[in-house]
């Protein structure tokens, strides 16, 4: 997959056993942990927004 020129990169710092165990479970369940991780990052996006929201109206 060619990168597109908006995309960038994040490193991050964790535990080896919580990597590999992620990565293993992506695996068995075909798919990319990349892909994982931005799924969970969209959905905390949206919910955080979601909060926002609903603040200002109270």
């Amino acid at each position: 997959m060619a990168t597109k020129s908006s995309d960038v990169m994040m490193s991050i710092r964790l535990p080896k056993e919580l990597r590999d165990s992620f990565a293993k479970v992506c695996e068995d369940k075909n798919q990319t942990a990349s892909k994982v991780i931005k799924s969970f990052m969209e959905e905390y996006v949206k919910k955080a927004q979601a909060d926002k929201g609903n603040e200002a109206r109270s």
